[in-house]
């Protein structure tokens, strides 16, 4: 008797794929992967950017409640915790689709928190994706900023962001979260720091955990499936 496989997968559903069809395209991936209370980490990508630690109190990483793996990155929501990488037109979008997803899960929103912050703040048009002090998720950027949808607070949640043709979604556990927004502004190369945890110079600090990290440049994933593993590396 010939046996179905993915009806016995873990999740009722096929399993993940062990590539990435786009992985060309993938620009970050971070799976926030080493041992508790390291303070350094490894972008998983091929283009291999330096990351660095940032802060009076630097990140770390924490076996405490990881999402997948051993590890998850680890703010504590001050003395401007960060994880950086070098400014570059990699992480710019152009006026090209792209995805931005994590698994992210804050312990609060009393700060108004940066989650990933690229822009230059008075001018460029760099990006950002901020909490407000309720747990809205929004969707900034230099000149403008747009919410979607709320957060829950101290709780796993798979968050991406997508635009497709011109069309910015946000999705949480995939479900779209609040009104697709006609968005067709042109993400240009910012000269500052992409900070993971806080704004891109300093405030605004998460209080929270993220794992699996990835930015895809040039493809609107589809998101509507909860990510049941870590994201593939090739």
């Amino acid at each position: 008797m010939l046996l179905n496989p993915y009806r016995f997968a873990a999740g009722g559903g096929p399993p993940p794929p062990a590539t990435d069809p786009y992985w060309a395209n993938v620009v970050l991936l971070m799976h926030f992967d080493g041992s508790d209370g390291q303070t350094t980490t490894t972008d998983s990508s091929s283009y291999a950017r330096s990351v660095s630690s940032a802060g009076s109190l630097l990140p770390t990483l924490s076996t405490t409640d990881a999402r997948f793996g051993a590890t998850a990155a680890l703010f504590t929501g001050g003395g401007n915790s960060a994880f950086t990488c070098a400014a570059s037109a990699d992480t710019q979008f152009g006026t090209g689709d792209f995805t931005v997803e994590m698994w992210l899960r804050a312990e609060s929103f009393g700060t108004s928190p940066y989650v990933v912050s690229n822009r230059r703040s008075s001018s460029g048009l760099g990006w950002y994706i901020t909490l407000g002090t309720a747990g809205v998720v929004s969707w900034g950027w230099d000149g403008g900023l747009a919410s979607f949808g709320y957060l829950t607070a101290t709780t796993w949640q798979y968050l991406a962001f997508r635009r497709a043709s011109g069309v910015l979604e946000c999705w949480v556990d995939g479900t779209r979260s609040g009104a697709p927004l006609a968005h067709t502004v042109d993400y240009q190369l910012v000269d500052r720091l992409m900070s993971i945890g806080r704004d891109n110079s300093s405030g605004n600090n998460l209080n929270g955990r993220v794992d699996e990290l990835r930015i895809t440049k040039g493809v609107a994933r589809d998101v509507s499936a909860v990510p049941t593993a870590a994201f593939p590396t090739g």
